[in-house]
């Protein structure tokens, strides 16, 4: 998988950010972010970091405005009252809607920060924060904390990893070489196993003459 896309994103140079922002941006928003694999770019994307060719703090900053405005369009749209389970009914259930309804009259303000790290709930967490008409302030704390967290946090997965591959890559390849090793060692004991079995149960030239 990151040889595939490490070359593309690669020779995409600017326009790496500007898809970084688009998954971001696209995750956070109600209904596309059931589509949009934005957390598993973002992974990706620190991984490409890794390697030298974009600057982690550059990609923190792109996908944390991404989410932002993400949130906050979401959040405009529940406002404004608009349904996406009416608008989209082949898209999700009604369930999804009411299960972010349920986490945030649970968890309130707060349900902003941690709802951008819970699945499926996470684009309609904004938008229900619009419904129940959050003040704007208050979001907004949330949202802008909660998405530099979750970029920041996504961003460092892929990037530690990127950074301990080649050991991995090299390590797995000691590994195999060990299990080669231990596979003919046992099969060596087990022809000399046999073959001194054999030695033992057959009669020798002297004991044939008597």
């Amino acid at each position: 998988m990151f040889n595939h896309w490490l070359p593309f994103i690669a020779d995409l140079g600017i326009w790496a950010y500007v898809l970084l922002f688009g998954f971001a941006f696209g995750e956070s928003i109600v209904v596309l972010g059931l589509l949009v694999p934005g957390a598993t770019f973002v992974v990706l994307f620190g991984f490409v970091v890794s390697q030298g060719m974009y600057h982690f703090t550059d990609a923190v900053i792109v996908a944390s405005v991404g989410a932002i405005l993400g949130d906050i369009l979401s959040f405009a749209l529940g406002r404004k009252g608009i349904d996406p389970a009416k608008r989209f009914p082949r898209l999700f259930a009604q369930d999804t809607v009411d299960r972010a309804e349920k986490f945030m009259k649970e968890y309130g303000v707060a349900g902003v920060f941690f709802g951008r790290f819970i699945g499926p709930l996470r684009p309609f967490v904004p938008f229900i924060a619009g419904v129940f008409r959050m003040r704007l302030r208050s979001f907004m704390a949330m949202n802008v904390s909660s998405a530099v967290v979750w970029a920041t946090a996504y961003l460092a997965i892929g990037f530690f990893f990127g950074q301990f591959w080649t050991s991995i890559h090299r390590g797995l390849r000691w590994v195999g070489l060990g299990i080669v090793m231990i596979v003919v060692a046992y099969i060596g004991l087990r022809i000399a196993r046999r073959d001194r079995e054999k030695g033992i149960g057959t009669p020798s030239a002297t004991e044939k003459s008597e």
